[in-house]
């Protein structure tokens, strides 16, 4: 993962806490789990070791090829705390996606893999749905999504300035294809979306403020990777570990202390009862009109709401906009494709919804090359069984593979000759095929529990896909073009890896720029 230097160094430290920590963890689950078979420890205590370190290197791919040997049948993945029970029929999914949350929850996965009480400003998150209340969905679903087309008009500049100063900032000569400059693919692509995510979050002043995009792209990395290195140890330690592997928390103090300023003045703004259409239009604003109507607000709950909801927005998009693009690369005919598709329309970046080979593109992409090999993961808060007698205990988590769809691509993709006007109608809304939902492939979830923020996500990574194709010329070192060599596994997570470089060539003004306005 890209990870700034004085952070890597941060975590250097804490390798042998690391080390420790396993080594605590191996001897609780050997000397309580296995203390009447003593003949057999040595053994079980080599078994466990290759189990858990495999699943950390391969998890990704032990799911894949558990889905195969299953025939669609449950099937289960020892993890360092639970168990993974893994279902995949239509009929597990849409029973997993209507059992309650106070048997089966999703915050309380969210819980153990982030410890946002130690990772997000102290945001406390209950097992049960009822409790974290109905604020994110609200703001995502409802204000946001509503806002879009309001909004695309700026993102789309924004981003266009921000990817032409990434490529002056880290561009370098191609030693092999004249005219084309190498970036680094998965940091430009956090940076992008951080810049943009900033625009709707906070508004166009702090997208402009260099340390707090920059601090705000840092910060959703260290939650991910804090939340990663906490699974080993015990959770008193976890305040410990947390303030040392995020550099005693820098990036999240400046956040705070621009955030703070920020609210204040927002605050000041729904007292002063400005009227609604001279207010600000971003999501900070609307998350403190939603929660001063509390009594018991307070600033610091404000800020820890925002935290949350702005690493839930970062952090995938950025990963699939990199897979789209490799996807492209290994697919150059669909650029021309999507290209002409684009210029057929005014303005393309107000008719997103009209766009199916577009659209397409993502669905294939994220079938292909999902940045998660699981979805709709659930934590059993007491044993559950399902209707076919498949049980999860309390503790364990259950889900549903995602890397099960590429046999069924086919269907999906976009053929090579295939043009615009004959690939199909999307509904001319902001539901296309990328966003529907369905237990046939789960990306977003189902039920009451599915990603609210689902069309804005759709409509940021098509605009920057668009923008990144009609104003450049894109392609990659032929070393790179094998699909493994440009990820790695972290459990059931495939990420970029942060050493692949993109080649850009600005394109003609006529054929670009023009065009895409």
């Amino acid at each position: 993962m890209s990870l700034s230097e004085e952070t890597q160094i941060a975590f250097a430290y804490l390798a042998p806490i690391v080390i420790f920590a396993v080594a605590r963890q191996l001897y609780l689950y050997i000397s309580s789990s296995h203390s009447s078979r003593k003949p057999w420890r040595r053994f079980q205590l080599f078994e466990f070791v290759r189990r858990i370190v495999t699943y950390h290197i391969r998890g990704a791919e032990l799911i894949e090829e558990g889905y195969q040997k299953s025939n669609g049948r449950p099937y289960r993945i020892r993890t360092l705390r639970n168990n993974l029970v893994i279902v995949s029929s239509d009929e597990h999914t849409e029973e997993l996606a209507s059992v309650p949350d106070t048997i089966l929850s999703l915050h309380a996965v969210a819980k153990d893999m982030f410890e946002p009480q130690h990772t997000m400003y102290g945001f406390k998150v209950h097992d049960k749905s009822p409790l974290n209340g109905s604020m994110h969905s609200r703001v995502l679903r409802t204000l946001l999504t509503s806002k879009i087309p309001y909004l695309l008009p700026g993102l789309r500049d924004l981003s266009l300035k921000c990817f032409r100063q990434q490529i002056a900032l880290h561009g370098k000569s191609s030693p092999s294809k004249p005219g084309f400059q190498n970036i680094p693919t998965f940091e430009v692509s956090r940076r992008l979306v951080s810049q943009i995510n900033s625009y709707c979050f906070v508004g166009p002043e702090l997208a402009q403020n260099e340390e707090f995009v920059t601090a705000a792209g840092d910060f959703a990395q260290e939650v991910m990777v804090t939340g990663e290195i906490l699974q080993f140890f015990p959770r008193a330690l976890a305040p410990i570990i947390a303030s040392l592997s995020t550099n005693f928390k820098r990036s999240e103090r400046i956040l705070v202390s621009y955030l703070r300023t920020t609210i204040l003045e927002r605050i000041r703004i729904c007292e002063d009862n400005i009227p609604h259409a001279q207010r600000p239009v971003d999501c900070i604003q609307w998350i403190v009109e939603t929660m001063i109507r509390k009594s018991d607000y307070n600033v610091d709950h404000i800020i820890q709401e925002f935290l949350a909801l702005w690493f839930g927005s970062v952090h995938q998009v950025s990963m699939s906009l990199v897979y789209a693009l490799y996807h492209l690369i290994d697919n150059p005919t669909q650029i021309g494709l999507l290209r002409e598709e684009m210029s057929s329309v005014d303005d393309w970046t107000t008719s997103l919804s009209s766009l199916p080979n577009l659209d397409r593109l993502l669905v294939e992409s994220a079938k292909l090359h999902p940045s998660d090999s699981i979805s709709m993961r659930r934590k059993a808060l007491q044993t559950y069984r399902f209707r076919d007698g498949t049980v999860v205990n309390k503790g364990d988590w259950v889900c549903v593979p995602l890397r099960r769809f590429p046999a069924k691509i086919s269907s999906h993709a976009i053929p090579s000759h295939q043009s615009s006007e004959s690939s199909g109608k999307t509904d001319g809304g902001l539901n296309t095929s990328f966003t529907n939902l369905g237990a046939d492939f789960p990306l977003w979830g189902m039920g009451k529990h599915a990603c609210p923020g689902r069309f804005y996500a759709s409509s940021i990574l098509k605009l920057l896909v668009g923008n990144i194709i009609m104003n450049f010329d894109i392609d990659i070192d032929a070393v790179y073009m094998e699909e493994k060599r440009r990820t790695f596994i972290w459990r059931t997570a495939v990420v970029p890896r942060a050493s692949i470089h993109l080649g850009v060539r600005r394109r003609d003004m006529e054929e670009g720029e023009v065009k895409s306005r």
